[in-house]
């Protein structure tokens, strides 16, 4: 009896970790998905952030035009991890 009740207490520790490993795995992609998008941003502004001289620096609005690449950019990648990897 005491055999039994230690395989039924072992499948379900495993049983549990299982499902802490899966809510794991969905979160660790989650943020790795999030980590990405905000990279987006940060290698763009990082680029037109520098002291040299750059396209679109004489017009008054560049900055409308740098935020429009980052969205699209940010856009294109969340797509392309969509229908790629099959969020």
């Amino acid at each position: 009896m005491i055999e039994n009740e230690s395989q039924v207490v072992d499948r379900i520790t495993e049983t549990f970790n299982g499902i802490i490993n899966n809510n794991l795995n969905d979160t660790m992609k989650f943020l790795t998905i999030w980590s990405l998008t905000m990279a987006v941003p940060t290698i763009v502004t990082g680029f037109f952030g520098m002291n040299v001289p750059l396209p679109l620096e004489k017009f008054h609005d560049a900055w409308l035009i740098v935020v429009a690449v980052s969205l699209a950019l940010i856009v294109w990648l969340l797509l392309t991890i969509k229908f790629h990897k099959k969020l």
